[in-house]
């Protein structure tokens, strides 16, 4: 009797079970699950079978009965460890992914986080920028006025890709002159020779500064070079020609004609056609010819125009 509760206990049990299992391969999306829970069903099927076999059925001869349920057996178990084995693997894989996708996760919010400090490092370079400059009212707009004209240079040559750079170069070629004194850098006369060649050293210690931040190292070769001339006579390698970056020949451009149009203590800005005719006269000895061909034409169409510096546009820059 207790065999016979027994037999339709795991006869209920198993067909339950199979039931279960068979809607679970009905519903789950999952090809290798779906393939599991499949041998999962067959099993159960066939213990179900057993089970009712025993409940409904009365052998006479044990043995046979013994040799139905060793069959049964030797069916369910390889297909249970089977199904397992499987099941085990997609939990691996599933496992496997979770963990890509927490380490893309982690690296996707590292670069945020990493970019985040790079434009705050930038920005901190760009208020340093501004507070150099600022030493000075007659340069404190110089570094906005020449990253203008180096992004509308570069507009005209073609190199749009280019013109975030420009302009980060334009407003932070001079950040290098907080290593400068005020003696020489507020100096209201020209510099001597001794003076000059501290003030030179701006250029280096620029390029220095940048290049301590990732994300600004394509601005440090215009930065450091944009004091070289075309013919070679220039600092601080002293490159001549097509040696000399593209961004550090238009920058060089941009920031003289900023300096000739500017007035300082000592001198008055020039005017436009001085300024104008002064560039031309350079054309192939300062300054490389394609960019003077360049940005001659974008002062005379009136694209480029001065830069207002007085006491109004201080102000107005200063708040």
């Amino acid at each position: 009797m207790i065999v016979h509760v027994f037999d339709i206990a795991a006869a209920l049990g198993f067909g339950a079970a199979t039931v279960i299992t068979l809607i679970l391969v009905l519903t789950t999306r999952r090809t290798s699950s779906r393939r599991a829970m499949t041998l999962l069903v067959a099993a159960m099927t066939i213990m179900t079978a057993v089970s009712l076999n025993h409940t409904i059925s009365w052998i006479p001869d044990q043995g046979a009965e013994d040799l139905a349920e060793d069959y049964a057996q030797v069916i369910f178990l390889p297909l249970i460890l089977y199904a397992m084995h499987g099941l085990y693997q997609r939990s691996e894989t599933e496992r496997t992914e979770r963990a890509l996708a927490s380490v893309s996760e982690l690296d996707d919010r590292l670069a945020a986080s990493l970019e985040e400090l790079s434009d705050y490092r930038v920005s901190v370079l760009q208020s340093l920028g501004a507070t150099i400059d600022a030493r000075d009212q007659y340069t404190a707009l110089h570094s906005l006025h020449v990253a203008d004209y180096a992004v509308a240079i570069g507009a005209a040559l073609g190199m749009h890709e280019r013109l975030d750079e420009l302009e980060q170069a334009g407003l932070l070629h001079d950040i290098g002159k907080i290593a400068i004194p005020d003696v020489i850098l507020l100096k209201p006369a020209a510099l001597t020779a001794q003076e000059y060649a501290t003030m030179q050293r701006h250029a280096e210690v620029s390029a220095e500064i940048i290049g301590g931040t990732p994300a600004l190292d394509d601005l440090v070769p215009g930065v450091r070079h944009h004091h070289e001339r075309w013919d070679g006579s220039g600092y601080p390698a002293g490159l001549t020609g097509e040696a000399i970056p593209m961004e550090a020949r238009i920058l060089a451009v941009a920031d003289a004609f900023d300096a000739m149009t500017s007035d300082r203590p000592y001198r008055t800005g020039m005017p436009l056609d001085e300024a104008r005719a002064e560039l031309l006269a350079q054309r192939g000895r300062q300054f490389d010819p394609t960019i003077i061909d360049t940005f001659i034409p974008l002062l005379d169409e009136k694209i480029v125009t001065l830069r207002d510096y007085s006491t109004t546009a201080l102000q107005e820059w200063s708040s």
